[in-house]
Order: structure tokens, then sequence, then C-alpha cells
């Protein structure tokens, strides 16, 4: 990103983890949503009608800093939710850039915040019941 594209755009995004869904393959979808910025970089105001996409992407962690992209998905004009396909278990963080278009220009804000969730593996099958019996002896 150049500086002048950094200049022009929002930095930060307010990102958190809204739902967590479970599926029967061991996986769990997660919903994410977040606040779009109000200002560009410069201070000037940012109107919500020239944000035309976000971009959420998922990954490892360093720490508690983003680490590998693993997927990315995509929400379109000023929504401000998004359901991730399903993710096997184990732990993601997860960020996501703004798209702001002037004039068929399109300018991508820097990452927001990161945030982290960690996918539990499913529990054990429980055993069925069992399955008693009574013997009733009768006595003459």
């Amino acid at each position: 990103m150049t500086e002048k594209t950094r200049a022009t755009t929002s930095l930060a995004i307010a990102l958190l983890l809204l739902v967590i869904g479970t599926s029967d393959a061991n996986a769990a979808t997660v919903t994410i949503a977040w606040t779009h910025p109000t200002q560009n970089v410069d201070g000037s105001p940012l109107p919500v009608a020239q944000i035309t996409r976000t971009r959420v992407e998922w990954g490892s962690c360093n720490g508690t800093a983003f680490g590998t992209e693993a997927g990315e998905a995509f929400a379109e004009q000023q929504a401000t939710t998004l359901a991730t396909p399903d993710l096997a278990p184990g732990v993601y963080c997860f960020r996501a850039f703004t798209r702001r278009t002037v004039n068929s220009v399109h300018v991508w804000s820097d990452p927001s915040n990161v945030a982290t969730h960690t996918i539990a593996p499913p529990l054990p099958s429980k055993p069925r019941a069992p399955v008693i019996t009574v013997s009733i002896a009768v006595q003459n």
C-alpha cells in the first residue's frame, strides 16, 4: 500500500466475534461483526455511502497478532456482518479491511484490530444407556 493510499482511507474497523454455530461436520461457522469507520486518516469525514466492500480474513495467530492468512470472504456495500464457511477446530485470528470508492477509484484501509477465537473440538459421543433387566423369583 502506498503512502498516498494510506493517507486517504480509514485506519480502524472495530471487529468482534458475534456468534459461533456448530455443524455436524466437527466444524464451526463464525459470524463476524464490525463497525465501519466514520473518518479518513486525515480526519476528513468518510460518508457511509463511499464504503463499498469489507474484506474479512482469518488465519493463524502470532501471539496476539495476525499470522498467516488461511481464508477470506467479502461483504458488499455497507454490510456489517459476515459468516465464514465452516472452519475446523483450532485457534483463529480475524481482521477486516474497508474499501472506499470515490469516482471509480477503490482504496483499501489498513487492517482492523485482531479478534481471536478458539473453535473447540467436538465432545466425544455419549455411550448408550445401559440395559437393565429384572428377574423375579417366585417362592412357593
